[in-house]
């Protein structure tokens, strides 16, 4: 039995994807008030008792909650940005706090309006609009709320003290809760859902223009992620940006572009000795902590090594060492049929559809493989055919096939659990537990971290960021 609600009872080490800055020219940024200003002298902390603040709860309720930018607040947030730019603060405090009172949910205007009470003097009045931005987007602003100058005499503070304390006590609940989330897509941003707290911790601010991210499974690792646009230079090749990001920590590595020739892949690999490297036309290249691409000295390692592939709008895991199964692929590495590594079982895909060798994933337990087979005949009106895709997930021991989900715009398939796998579809994101059946609906999920897996006739427009974006992109 289906069932439709706004939680995930599936506990999931998850693949973490993506952002606090934007990505190629397309996404939105919040307005970040560390412009290299002077630094704001460091008061003494004062001889008193440092007050116990009560705990950050990470995250929002719903996606939805994240589309401040949309509501009433937002035209007096971007007064306040005017302002801002003017360094009129006195400004920016009263448009800051026009723009709360018509939407108090306004993360930007919350934070903006912290740093601006700092700025002229209010530091009795900093707390509410931080505890505001930090609680709704901690990846955001967390470190930044530790280092921002304007904030430095208000950190010196008995109430400042105890924020720090309360930052230190928050990451390491949001690392719990990263343990246990889920990362999906909401229109091409990436959040992590916890099915404990029910919360949606935001990842991306792109303006809905993340392609996919690769990340370590289980904690709260650091992670790449990829965004995609046309070249406007080089209108025969395709721009990629790829940028890192610590989620608990709050830092990370701006997008830096990476173009890759016409007809060619871009691959990101996490590096042995840490950070990651990304191959496109000039060969391997190392991310560097100050966001410039530089030659890579592992490259035998990195040529060999599991690494997230995007080509176009789509993308896959390459994994290192043995596949799971093998088969007579074609050059859309398809087939009819395919041996399971481990037990020589021979899978075949009902006809006509044929199996995408890039879709296959292992349980965590490897008792059976999940994949997407494809029905790649172009839609014939006159004869009743339409491209679509089918999920299914085979017993390694026994090669037992079972059908899970079918789509007409693609599918992606993640497993959650030894027993419990997602499927990403037109329809949304669904948890299928294989004991029983029972698919669980997380609401607002349009995908998962990594691209649906689709008939070669399928509209790219019906899978690639469907609907509105998150967090629309800003021009001022």
């Amino acid at each position: 039995m289906a069932s439709r609600i706004g939680l995930l009872p599936v506990s999931h080490g998850a693949l973490f994807g993506a952002l606090i800055a934007a990505g190629c020219g397309r996404g939105s940024q919040p307005s970040p008030h560390v412009r290299d200003d002077a630094a704001v002298a460091t008061a003494p902390a004062r001889d008193a008792a440092v007050p116990s603040l009560p705990p950050l709860e990470a995250g929002r309720a719903s996606p939805d909650a994240f589309l401040y930018r949309k509501r009433a607040g937002h035209a007096m947030y971007r007064q306040a940005r005017k302002a801002e730019a003017r360094e009129d603060w006195a400004a920016v405090v009263a448009a800051c706090e026009r723009a709360l009172a018509l939407d108090a949910d306004h993360l930007d205007a919350a934070w903006l309006l912290a740093v601006a009470y700092a700025k002229t003097g209010a530091n009795d009045r900093v707390l509410a609009p931080l505890r505001t931005a930090i609680a709704g987007d901690f990846v955001a602003w967390s470190a930044a709320s530790l280092t921002q100058p304007a904030l430095a005499t208000w950190r010196e503070s008995p109430i400042g003290v105890a924020w720090r304390a309360a930052i230190a006590d928050a990451r390491r609940a949001v690392g719990e809760s990263l343990q246990r989330s889920i990362v999906v897509s909401v229109h091409g941003e990436l959040f992590a859902f916890d099915p404990v707290s029910h919360r949606w911790l935001r990842l991306t601010r792109t303006g809905g223009s993340v392609v996919a991210a690769l990340a370590p499974i289980g904690g709260a690792a650091p992670f790449a992620f990829v965004t995609h646009t046309s070249s406007r230079t080089a209108p025969d090749a395709s721009s990629y940006a790829v940028g890192v990001i610590d989620p608990l920590a709050g830092r990370g590595i701006r997008p830096v572009a990476v173009p890759v020739a016409s007809g060619a892949a871009l691959r990101v690999v996490a590096r042995a000795a840490g950070g990651f490297a990304v191959g496109g036309a000039g060969g391997w290249r190392a991310i560097g902590e100050d966001g410039k691409l530089a030659p890579a000295g592992d490259r035998a390692a990195l040529d060999h090594a599991s690494a997230l592939v995007v080509f176009g709008h789509a993308a896959w895991i390459e994994a290192a060492g043995s596949a799971p199964a093998d088969a007579n692929w074609d050059d859309h590495r398809l087939a009819s049929a395919i041996r399971i590594g481990e037990s020589h079982r021979v899978v075949s895909a009902p006809d006509p559809e044929l199996i995408d060798g890039r879709s296959l994933a292992l349980s965590p337990d490897r008792a059976a493989l999940a994949f997407v087979a494809v029905d790649d005949r172009c839609p014939d009106a006159a004869h009743g055919t339409i491209a679509s895709s089918t999920a299914f997930v085979t017993d390694v021991a026994t090669g037992r096939l079972r059908s899970l989900a079918t789509a007409h715009a693609g599918l992606a398939v993640q497993w959650v659990g030894e027993r419990s796998l997602a499927v990403a579809s037109e329809r949304g994101v669904s948890i299928i537990a294989l004991d029983t059946g029972e698919a669980t609906t997380i609401d607002g999920a349009t995908d998962l971290a990594l691209p649906r897996r689709r008939s070669r006739c399928a509209s790219p427009d019906e899978v690639a960021n469907p609907g509105e974006p998150t967090d629309a992109a800003e021009t001022d």
